[in-house]
Order: structure tokens, then C-alpha cells, then sequence
């Protein structure tokens, strides 16, 4: 996949230039969705997080 949108009438769907976190900026923005995910790279973050037994 291209760092270019499919359609560059929408700056909401790829050109994240001006809408950080709405998809090109997958590379800062999803990074910090991504971080609390990676319990493999922290071996010592519960994992139990992501399945509440409440």
C-alpha cells in the first residue's frame, strides 16, 4: 500500500497531512492505539486487559 490515498478528494480517508489520525498518519496515530497491544514486547503487561472477566 501506497502512502497516497485512493482518492485525494478525500483528505479524510488518506492525506492525513491535514487530518492527523484518520489514516495516512497510521505511523504516529495508530502507533498509540497499537502500543498498549504489544503485551509480547512487555513481558510483564496483563494481558486479561483486552477480556474483562467482570
Amino acid at each position: 500500500m501506497t502512502d497516497e490515498p485512493r482518492t485525494p478528494s478525500t483528505p479524510e480517508v488518506g492525506t492525513s497531512d491535514e487530518n492527523p489520525g484518520v489514516g495516512n498518519s497510521d505511523e504516529n496515530r495508530q502507533d498509540d492505539e497499537k502500543r498498549p497491544e504489544p503485551a509480547e514486547d512487555e513481558p510483564g503487561v496483563p494481558e486479561p486487559q483486552i477480556e474483562p472477566a467482570g
